[in-house]
């Protein structure tokens, strides 16, 4: 079975995965072919239906997990600081939060914990589920106003990427939401 499945290698042992299309399927049943079974040979995408995802990621206790869907158990994963600014994004509309800064990423990436921790994850209603860890990740986010929604735009990057991804990644999200919706009215 194909899969996606990408590891950073770092030099220092510091890694980055990210991993999607990680468990199979057989077929899907759509509306416009029916059943659909052709092998997947990695040159495009599953056909994917919507589903619902309750997914347990056991990670080190210094990585920083992205996934899809909204975390369960923010009480067991992250530290109260990191709770309250998480908490903050969530009504922050103008910036990025950062929930994990820098500095705090260049600390963790110098340990190595025998501890383990274990993310619940929930998706509802997506085409698939995907999620990347880490030590070396900085860890920003910010609300997006969506209608009748308030999704929050997140964005995890190592340090190597923080002079862009910090300055533009969650304006990006916004700004393109807000172009979405105007050109819907």
């Amino acid at each position: 079975m194909w899969r996606r499945v990408e590891v950073e290698w770092r030099t220092d042992g510091n890694y980055i995965y990210f991993i999607a299309q990680w468990f199979p399927r057989m077929c899907v049943f759509d509306d416009y072919e029916g059943w659909q079974n052709k092998q997947f040979l990695g040159a495009g995408e599953f056909a994917l239906t919507f589903g619902n995802y309750r997914v347990k990621i056991t990670v080190p206790s210094d990585h920083v997990v992205g996934a899809s869907g909204w975390l369960q158990n923010p009480k067991d994963v992250l530290s109260p600081t990191q709770i309250e600014r998480f908490e903050k994004a969530r009504k922050t509309f103008d910036q990025p939060v950062f929930i994990v800064t820098e500095e705090e990423a260049r600390k963790r990436k110098k340990k190595n914990p025998r501890r383990k921790v274990r993310g619940n994850s929930t998706a509802e209603n997506v085409r698939d589920f995907a999620f990347s860890s880490s030590r070396k990740y900085i860890w920003d986010a910010m609300a997006i106003k969506n209608g009748n929604n308030t999704p929050l735009g997140q964005s995890l990057y190592p340090k190597e990427g923080a002079a862009l991804w910090s300055k533009e990644s969650n304006q990006s999200n916004q700004e393109y939401t807000g172009r979405l919706l105007s050109a819907h009215h």
